[in-house]
């Protein structure tokens, strides 16, 4: 994704890949080194678990260059690349796209920045972007545990319950809006690379303790169905409702419908 985002910004592209993947515009180098030498920036992606490693691989460089981390996961991992990025005459960079590879050309992205003084930096390399600033590992992590390990947590745990109903095609051909939404939602983290989907929730010292709270708020909310009490399934909705205020709700619930209508025009019920 990185290597056509930049290609379509107009720099010169190389790359190092032990896979020697071709890639329109991409001129591949035969080492580590060479690519560095031909480089100002030095954006490493690969499997998180591997980030250090490959940095560590690095050459030294006389003259500062920018080196780009994308890790999902800061805690843990972040000092230690800064440590060598420093020892080695690097400017750290340490951002976590917040899109996935499918990202359309055109549409904007997001980025996550761990550290504000960053920002000069990035805004040259990424120009459309959208800057998403934490001031640290542990913030950065901290969010992260909700918008990735709990969403992750959630539709596999959906993906599981539904899977023992029936088959995908006969649900679909029984879902309603929110529920077809919800099961291409599910199905498609599902999907998702299991080591990236692993190292996110084994590598995040918040993760676990995100996961007992929605295990705790499920419990309580099981209780309180448990009661046969309309009035108090009212009043728990209304009490989440109280602290959670969306003006463009009627517009929300149109994308719904919207991707509603593609979900059931896309699927093949063969």
């Amino acid at each position: 994704f990185f290597a056509r985002y930049f290609i379509s910004k107009g720099f010169d592209v190389f790359g190092y890949d032990l896979n020697r993947r071709k890639i329109d515009g991409m001129l591949q180098t035969g080492s580590i080194g060479s690519l560095v030498n031909k480089s100002d920036v030095i954006l490493v992606a690969v499997p998180m678990e591997k980030t250090l490693q490959v940095i560590s691989h690095l050459p030294s460089v006389k003259e500062k260059k920018t080196l780009v981390e994308i890790t999902s996961v800061k805690s843990g991992i972040l000092e230690k690349i800064l440590l060598k990025a420093n020892m080695k005459g690097y400017e750290l960079c340490s951002v976590h796209p917040l899109f996935g590879p499918y990202l359309k050309e055109g549409q904007k992205m997001k980025l996550a920045v761990v550290g504000e003084e960053r920002k000069i930096n990035l805004s040259w390399i990424f120009p459309d972007a959208e800057f998403v600033f934490f001031k640290d590992a542990t913030e950065h992590d901290r969010a992260m545990a909700y918008i990735l390990s709990l969403t992750h947590a959630i539709c596999i745990a959906y993906s599981s319950l539904v899977r023992k109903y029936g088959k995908s095609d006969t649900l679909f051909k029984t879902c309603t809006p929110f529920s077809s939404v919800q099961t291409a939602l599910s199905f498609s983290v599902l999907y998702q690379d299991e080591d990236l989907i692993s190292q996110i929730q084994l590598r995040n010292p918040f993760s676990m303790e995100v996961l007992e709270q929605l295990m705790r708020e499920i419990t309580h909310f099981t209780r309180i169905l448990s009661s046969k009490r309309a009035e108090a399934v009212k009043r728990y909705l209304k009490g989440i409702r109280s602290t959670q205020k969306y003006e463009g709700l009627e517009e929300l619930k149109n994308v719904i419908y919207d991707a509603y209508q593609k979900i059931v025009s896309s699927f093949s019920f063969q």
